[in-house]
């Protein structure tokens, strides 16, 4: 970070002393000439006392740029912004304003006991995998501290389960058979079901139509999602996603239905499977 006159920490030189170079410093100049800059540290500001001691004493504070102290800050601690000719007296002490910057910069992340004050720590400052898992304390972390949506959870509630033989050649929707076991546990909010099944037709060229089943309630609202096929006895693979906006929280059954649109049987045996993930945002 390239030093600024702003800065709070700011590094000294121990005795130095040297006067001001050719043109002076005139009052309201920003650009203080010095016969040496030699020894001053140009990576943070640095504060000096012009003709210390004197009538016209003055503290500035500014920025190393060659043989000049520039951005100069003018008239600190209470002292006069005057003009100063070419060969008075400037020196380096430690001064009201070191000691002042320097607790102002440490009290923003410090309390008065030295401890971290509260939110002194905030993301931007923290590396990359710098916080583990075995440095958080059990009770660190609580709901109040956790962003609305920032942590998901995710539940696996079917897993590669086999379907069993189950037909329907009509309209209204049925279980699908070892496809109604399933339960998820929700503290509340928008959940997102992740759906993979298989199914096959006895008939070529007709439609089915599917959906979940979570408590009481049918997911799509309507007659489900609808799927066409044009194979004879081919398990097909079906792949949805729902979102099911502000679930309460509760423990709700899920299971699997379908429904024959047009002609012959929609139909499942042992070699489908289903999976079904619901992925929680915590709130």
């Amino acid at each position: 970070m390239a030093a600024a006159n702003t800065d709070k920490f700011k590094k000294a030189k121990r005795r130095f002393s040297t006067t001001i170079g050719v043109g002076g410093f005139t009052a309201g100049a920003t650009t203080l000439p010095l016969t040496s800059t030699s020894g001053l540290d140009t990576d943070t500001a640095i504060t000096l006392v012009i003709e210390p001691g004197g009538i016209n004493e003055e503290v500035i504070t500014g920025v190393v740029s060659g043989s000049n102290i520039i951005n100069c800050v003018r008239g600190k601690e209470g002292t006069t912004d005057a003009t100063h000719t070419a060969g008075a007296a400037v020196s380096m002490y430690f001064t009201e304003t070191h000691w002042d910057d320097a607790m102002t910069g440490i009290l923003v992340s410090h309390n008065q006991d030295g401890t971290h004050a509260t939110d002194s720590i905030i993301t931007s400052n923290i590396t990359n995998s710098a916080v583990t898992t075995a440095k958080i304390a059990d009770t660190a972390i609580t709901s109040a501290k956790i962003t609305a949506n920032a942590v998901t959870k995710a539940t696996t509630i079917f897993n590669e389960v086999a379907a069993a033989v189950w037909t329907n050649s009509t309209t209204t929707f049925s279980d699908i058979t070892n496809w109604t076991g399933g339960s998820i546990t929700t503290s509340g909010g928008d959940v997102i079901f992740h759906i993979e099944f298989t199914y096959y037709r006895a008939t070529s060229g007709y439609t089915s139509d599917f959906r979940i089943v979570i408590g009481s309630t049918n997911y799509p609202s309507n007659a489900g999602w609808r799927q066409y096929t044009n194979e004879l006895s081919s398990h097909k693979m079906n792949v949805r996603t729902i979102l099911v906006s502000g679930l309460p929280a509760g423990t709700y059954t899920v299971k699997m239905q379908g429904a024959n649109v047009s002609g012959g049987t929609v139909n499942t045996d042992a070699e489908d499977r289903l999976r079904v993930t619901a992925v929680e945002y915590i709130k």
